[in-house]
């Protein structure tokens, strides 16, 4: 939460007083806590590690929900059986992110379009990022590119995922120039 709360502060974020409190809730219960069990006995059963196991996934559940309770992104909360425990009044904004905010994850992304994809997705400007993912153990490899073409009269925003990516000769980049061809001989 502390992250969240640099990061939303950093990049003058709305939502910034939502994790101030947050870390402060947060902290604030953990040093009540700490004063209330501090002449506890150190010993644990089996049964009483179990608990608290339990009652920790709990805690890291509720705390981790605040922010997005408090800054009203999160407007109910339901228990298991999905009966509604807590309303709130959500507030909706027409940007998800700040516009410097976004316009600096767009430069980001079209000069790494421009350093790394412009000779294997040509024809575009596009604005991208790739990854991979390890399954089965790290016996295999996914491949991820995701993006967008930086043109208004032709606005694509792409995902590919090609699952198990060194069992054949078909890339990411492949995919998506043939994707985007496509689409745009056929508009």
């Amino acid at each position: 939460m502390s992250l969240g709360l640099i990061l939303a502060l950093l990049y003058m974020e709305s939502d910034a007083m939502a994790f101030a409190l947050t870390v402060g809730i947060t902290i604030l219960v953990g040093t009540v806590l700490r004063i209330t069990g501090r002449h506890a006995t150190n010993t644990l059963s089996r049964r009483d590690a179990y608990l608290l196991v339990t009652i920790v996934w709990i805690a890291f559940a509720a705390f981790g929900m605040l922010p997005f309770l408090i800054g009203g992104y999160i407007d109910h909360v339901t228990d298991v059986k999905g009966h509604i425990r807590d309303k709130a009044k959500t507030r909706y904004s027409d940007k998800l992110f700040s516009e410097s905010t976004a316009s600096a994850a767009k430069q980001i992304l079209l000069t790494n379009g421009a350093d790394k994809y412009s000779y294997s997705i040509v024809g575009y400007n596009v604005g991208v990022k790739s990854g991979t993912a390890q399954v089965d153990e790290g016996a295999h490899e996914n491949s991820l590119l995701v993006g967008f073409v930086d043109d208004p009269s032709f606005p694509i925003a792409f995902c590919i995922l090609i699952e198990n990516k060194d069992s054949g000769y078909l890339t990411t980049e492949q995919v998506a120039q043939v994707l985007l061809d496509n689409l745009k001989n056929n508009n």
